[in-house]
């Protein structure tokens, strides 16, 4: 999700990330497993999310993609572009367009 943000309006690799992070670990969410269960022990895809949302927070990165001027027109192409980045092959839970479009509304 973070790389079509970047490449199609040149917001930073690590704020596209930040934005668009707890939206991917609630879609995740049990399908991850044990991977989220490493980053913090204990908790759920949920807990996870809000940790991300929180330290997103005190780095005064943005956390909403209208905050820094997409427009939700927009939402459908950057969701086709989502699925033509191969890192969407090792997502823990299958992703296809809807699924892009439905994260970036979330995010938006």
């Amino acid at each position: 999700c973070a790389n079509p943000l970047s490449a199609g309006f040149g917001v930073d690799h690590g704020a596209s990330v930040a934005l668009m992070l707890p939206h991917v670990v609630r879609f995740n969410g049990g399908a991850s497993g044990a991977e989220y269960d490493g980053l913090v022990p204990g908790a759920d895809a949920e807990a996870l999310a809000s940790r991300v949302e929180a330290l997103r927070t005190t780095a005064g990165l943005p956390a909403r993609l209208r905050e820094i001027g997409i427009q939700r027109q927009a939402l459908a192409g950057l969701a086709r572009s989502a699925t033509e980045e191969w890192t969407g092959q090792f997502n823990p839970r299958l992703v296809n367009q809807t699924e892009f479009l439905h994260l970036y509304n979330a995010a938006y």
